[in-house]
């Protein structure tokens, strides 16, 4: 029986109406940045219970501008509060979108692989008989997969 875990169709009016929607998402989230890998691990995190944490605090300073110097940007802080708070519902749906997509990539490309084994079957099966010989020897060159040599201890010097 013939795998079919997903059928769509996507034209290219949608990719292009898809890029313009990401392109015009990108362009309203001005001031996103990519943290590179040593920034990452430098920066501290604000998991669950830190959040809690931050937010008292800055609701704490926010009650009392006393203990607050002035060099100390609480409005800034809590301006970056209303922001984390929207991005995670933003970021929410991004992530289930790009579960969504990744998992339609990969059925479609199972689907495809699925035809695709038969079809090889098939071709050694039924191609030299239909003079498809070389077809058959093209489709098993591409198949095949290279295997990296290891050095043997008498090639080493």
């Amino acid at each position: 029986m013939q795998q079919n875990k997903i059928s769509m169709v996507i034209t290219q009016q949608d990719e292009d109406s898809v890029e313009a929607d990401l392109t015009r998402i990108e362009a309203t989230l001005k001031g996103l940045i990519t943290l590179g890998a040593e920034d990452r691990r430098k920066i501290r995190m604000m998991g669950p219970k830190r959040a809690d944490f931050a937010r008292a605090v800055i609701r704490t300073l926010q009650q009392n501008p006393q203990l607050a110097p002035s060099g100390l940007d609480v409005a800034g802080a809590q301006a970056d509060l209303d922001a984390l708070d929207r991005m995670q519902r933003i970021d929410d749906r991004v992530q289930r979108l790009a579960r969504l997509t990744k998992d339609s990539r990969d059925a479609l490309g199972s689907d495809i692989m699925a035809v695709a084994d038969a079809g090889y079957k098939l071709s050694k099966s039924f191609g030299p008989a239909l003079g498809l010989m070389d077809k058959v020897r093209e489709l098993s060159s591409l198949f095949t997969r290279s295997r990296k040599k290891t050095p043997t201890p008498d090639s080493e010097t």
